[in-house]
């Protein structure tokens, strides 16, 4: 039995068309485009913050024993230094507030507190800031089913040696001592992790591989808002 064959399908004007051709290929390429340039972000952020913790992120003042300058200088540079501090203070404060429902008075101890042992152990405020906005959301009194505490949710028995320098398990649910043990923990990892901070937040986080990039990323995103605002 002879079986015509099946009949050619014209391509339709539209599909064949240069124009149509040129949305699909825009079409294929966006994707990409915006992963290329959510890895950009991502690998500048990082620098930025690789930057500042090889450089230091607290407003210097001028040196007072240099030759060229006069007592006068120094206490206005010093003065200087001192108004960008308090000005850095409350803008994230501000932010913080604003952003996370959280009231005043609370939100300026937080950042204070970032400020003094972000500074005592080398991390800009705006990292330890991050860290805290991703794992608890600045709630002092979160607690996680696997045992981690506080703002920067810290699991006690991981961490017994510096759980002991802060006065044991209860100071965690405090503001200071949490951050005092959180920062110390953070740069421990870092240096076991040559410096490199994703692997240092995938660490801290207590993921890896893909997770631990997504939770790099989640505080590397709030690091750059932080940043914008101080």
């Amino acid at each position: 039995m002879f079986i015509s064959p099946r009949p050619f399908r014209e391509v339709s004007t539209l599909t064949a068309s240069p124009l149509f051709q040129l949305f699909l290929i825009i079409a294929l390429c966006l994707p990409l485009t915006r992963a290329h340039a959510d890895a950009e972000n991502s690998a500048t952020t990082l620098a930025s913050v690789s930057d500042e913790l090889r450089s230091g992120w607290y407003p210097q003042s001028g040196d007072a024993s240099a030759a060229t300058n006069t007592v006068a200088d120094s206490v206005a540079d010093a003065s200087d230094a001192d108004h960008l501090y308090g000005n850095r203070i409350r803008k994230l404060t501000d932010y913080i507030e604003e952003n996370f429902a959280v009231e005043e008075a609370r939100a300026f101890s937080i950042v204070t507190h970032a400020m003094e042992h972000g500074k005592r152990r080398g991390l800009t405020p705006e990292l330890v800031l991050a860290v805290i906005a991703v794992e608890s959301g600045f709630q002092a009194d979160a607690r996680s089913s696997q045992g981690a505490q506080g703002l920067m949710q810290i699991i006690a028995r991981y961490h017994p040696e510096t759980i002991s320098e802060i006065g044991g398990r209860g100071a965690l649910m405090t503001p200071e001592k949490n951050i005092q043990a959180g920062t110390k923990i953070l740069v421990q990892y870092l240096n076991d992790s040559d410096g490199n901070l994703i692997k240092a937040l995938g660490r801290y986080n207590g993921s890896s591989g893909k997770r631990s990039r997504a939770y790099a990323n989640k505080v590397l995103s709030v690091y750059r808002q932080l940043k914008d605002v101080s």
